[in-house]
């Protein structure tokens, strides 16, 4: 029997000082070790190229990228692209931009993140691309925000150890709706430079707590530094990282040295930020939640090392943390006068929701208690998902991740893994996030992948591995299926509408005047246009939202409110839209600005209906959505420009002619828009298009009776369209019912008198039998166009 021989400290040390036997054999299978790195490099660079060629071929076949700048932008992406233009043609983006908001300009520097701005264009400068300017900022886009790929699969490997399955969870990443639709539609999204270096620091996060290289800490706030300064809402993550952190550092005293190690580094660097980046100093980056957060754990743990009571007392620490972090926010707040003004659309905008559970309230009474900073922010991808939404873009993904989280559960309850529980952690967080704010979809999509590869610790039986992973791969695959058509539907350049109006603006117009419009047009005139626009949409400034609050109120006012609030910003052009008057939606103008009954004698019901009688404006343009005026003093008499029909625009078609609607105990203010006739007429309107396609397909089945029936459908929705009588009195002459197109015809002569009106007029009246009628006609055709050869 052996005994065992116990050595002493000296034998210890000196043991310890041999330096260890080498051996010049290479170890078992490091051959296959390597090849199976290098295949799995390949792996992720091949969905990494897929997810770049994903997006950019979506995009491309709904704008056609070749097609050139002109419209290709929407909204603040137009701002973003003049400034990195602005940046690549070597000129400097402006301090005070008077362009985008006239006369005061906006404050670029306090109020702007343009770091993705100047690095695209200094690369495209510094490189001398020879391709054009917009071609190299989508892909130069869409490549970078591929980089979360790369980020997903460091991460999950990191959690699980398991290739196959990190691969896995990256192809549903790839193939997921939530992970490219809004770069797909925004083509330049701040975001897009924003979350891969998030993504990338939360990899080093966990690398971090399973290495004690100093060098991790520094790249983790590096990347964070760089997130914050591209988006104003990378500040989440980082407070709810940092908050993640402090709490494992409270619960877990044996961890606290690692954690200490970790933060401390990333909150000296993010404050170095705050100091540095003129963003993060404008907007009091320094005296931020996450900042305060920072500031009370480098307190706390100073403190810990003092009282020793805290080293294992958790209940201690808990309690100094909070008073401490009391005290600095107490401090702080009289500093903050001007960020808590600035950014009291985004608090307000929180509160209210958790207030009101997500749903946006309707009753008026309800309403009017929402301030104008919540309700002008909480549309568009600010809304709550709707539960179907949310089963559209996840339920595939969830249902994989299921057996990650699981196992992620089973992992902190045997071995409280820190790793684990930070991403189970952000997943909770940002979840609660998204039931509030829609688009952040784009951070729970990374964490839901990044725990699936967890889910392969129930595997028993490895043999299974391949076959599990198959099964991964395949439920990607379906997730690709139902994601790719939503895709597909997302608009990407302006809407020709808007094209149409800002060509005539280019072609008519003086450059450098200025318009006043929408928030949401703007940027798009601005960038497509040598004018100035009054407002715009970034709403970082307290100023602007008062400003546009301003002139909604103005266009429910009367003309004379209108016009002063136009004159006072120096606008010679106001763009109106027919959703001003027609929609009373929640995420209308009319909504915001508590109008949801109006009279007929304000300003947004005169510019849609009675353009003859307005004094301060004069109609020069209008398409199927919108009406451009002259603003001009009381007393230039210059009639309406003579403009195509819309439908929108008539009155007779959206107002009942044997009623008038009166609000009760009011009036002597006049009769009241009809709100519920004008929204059944406008479903009507709406449905021509595809009334029309039902008359064709019926046409097409020689079904002639059933095609009639749809085109007199369609004139009584709107018997003033001279289109639906063209297409009616063509019908008839084309199934030689000569009798019954001439009313039609007749009506387009007496509202369109052309020549080509008169000519089809004719020959339904000589193939009629009408033969007297019929030479009258052409006899008066002759005289008004004596040039045209088919009346001689």
């Amino acid at each position: 029997m052996r005994k065992k021989v116990k050595k002493n400290k000296s034998m210890r040390c000196a043991a310890s000082a041999i330096p260890p036997v080498t051996s010049n054999v290479p170890p078992r299978h490091g051959g296959h070790s390597a090849a199976v790195s290098y295949a799995s490099a390949l792996c992720v660079f091949f969905l990494f190229a897929a997810a770049f060629f994903m997006k950019l071929n979506i995009f491309d076949r709904g704008c056609d990228i070749k097609a050139g700048e002109f419209g290709l932008f929407r909204v603040e992406e137009a701002t973003r692209y003049r400034y990195a233009k602005l940046v690549s043609e070597g000129k400097k983006i402006p301090d005070i931009d008077t362009r985008i908001q006239y006369p005061e300009g906006l404050n670029v520097k306090k109020y702007f993140t343009t770091v993705s701005q100047r690095v695209l264009g200094h690369t495209y400068r510094i490189f001398h691309f020879k391709m054009p300017f917009h071609k190299f900022v989508i892909y130069f886009m869409f490549l970078y925000s591929s980089l979360s790929v790369i980020a997903l699969y460091k991460a999950a490997r990191l959690l699980s150890s398991g290739r196959l399955f990190s691969l896995a969870a990256c192809a549903f990443y790839v193939t997921s709706f939530a992970s490219g639709s809004r770069t797909i539609a925004g083509g330049l999204v701040e975001e897009d430079f924003a979350l891969p270096l998030m993504f990338l620091a939360l990899a080093f996060v966990l690398k971090s707590l399973k290495s004690r290289r100093k060098v991790y800490p520094i790249i983790v706030g590096a990347l964070l530094a760089g997130a914050v300064s591209a988006w104003h809402v990378s500040q989440f993550f980082y407070l709810i990282l940092t908050a993640i952190l402090c709490f494992l550092y409270i619960c877990r005293p044996d961890e606290r040295k690692n954690i200490f190690n970790l933060l401390a580094p990333v909150i000296a660097i993010l404050t170095a930020a705050g100091v540095v980046v003129p963003v993060l100093r404008g907007g009091y980056f320094l005296l931020s939640f996450s900042q305060i957060l920072g500031y009370t754990f480098l307190l706390t743990h100073l403190t810990s090392s003092k009282l020793r009571v805290m080293a294992k007392n958790k209940a201690v620490t808990a309690a100094v943390f909070v008073i401490l972090g009391g005290l600095i926010y107490t401090v702080s707040r009289p500093l903050l006068k001007e960020h808590a003004k600035n950014y009291a659309h985004v608090y307000t905008l929180m509160f209210n929701k958790i207030r009101y559970l997500g749903n946006k309230p309707t009753f008026e009474g309800e309403v009017k208690k929402l301030p104008f900073d919540t309700k002008v922010l909480w549309q568009s991808s600010f809304v709550s998902p709707g539960i179907q939404f949310t089963k559209d873009i996840f339920l595939i993904a969830f249902i994989f991740a299921i057996p990650g989280l699981f196992a992620g559960i089973m992992r902190l309850i045997k071995r409280k893994d820190s790793g684990v529980f930070i991403s189970l952690a952000l997943l909770a967080g940002f979840l609660i996030l998204f039931m509030l704010v829609k688009r952040l979809y784009v951070f729970v999509i990374f964490f839901l992948c990044m725990i699936m590869p967890l889910g392969a610790k129930f595997l028993k039986n490895k043999k299974y591995t391949f076959a599990a992973a198959a099964f991964f791969f395949a439920g990607a695959f379906m997730q690709w299926n139902t994601t790719l058509p939503k895709l597909r539907n997302i608009p990407h350049r302006i809407n020709s509408y808007k094209q149409s109006l800002i060509n005539l603006m280019n072609s008519n117009l003086p450059p450098g005047s200025v318009i006043l419009c929408n928030i949401g047009l703007a940027p798009e005139i601005v960038q497509n246009s040598a004018f100035s626009t009054v407002l715009h949409n970034h709403y970082e400034e307290k100023n602007i939202r008062d400003k546009t609050e301003e002139f909604y109120k103005s266009i429910y006012g009367t003309e004379k409110n209108l016009y002063d609030y136009a004159k006072k910003y120096s606008a010679e052009y106001m763009i109106y839209h027919w959703e001003f008057l027609f929609d009373k939606s929640a995420n209308s103008m009319r909504y915001q600005v508590d109008a949801m009954n109006l009279f007929k004698d304000c300003a947004a019901y005169k510019l849609h209906f009675d353009e003859n009688n307005l004094k301060y404006f004069t109609l020069i343009y209008q398409n199927e959505y919108y009406r451009l005026f002259k603003i001009h003093p009381a007393g230039e008499t210059t009639p309406p420009a003579k403009v195509e029909y819309v439908p929108f625009f008539n009155s007779l078609v959206f107002e009942p002619q044997n009623k008038i609607t009166y609000m009760d105990g009011m009036r002597e203010k006049g009769p009241l828009f009809d709100d519920d006739y004008c929204r059944v007429k406008m479903d009507g309107v709406w449905g021509l298009p595809q009334l029309k396609n039902r008359a064709d397909a019926a046409i097409g089945s020689g079904n002639y009776e059933e095609a009639e029936k749809i085109y007199l459908q369609m004139l009584e929705i709107d018997p003033y369209y001279r289109r639906t009588r063209i297409i009616i009195s063509d019908f008839y002459m084309r199934s030689g019912l000569y009798s019954k197109a001439v009313p039609h015809i007749s009506w387009l002569v007496a509202n369109y008198p052309e020549p080509q009106s008169y000519y089809y007029l004719i020959e339904s009246l000589r193939e009629g039998g009408y033969k007297k009628e019929a030479h009258e006609t052409a006899k008066k055709a002759g005289q008004l166009f004596p040039d045209d050869a088919r009346f001689k």
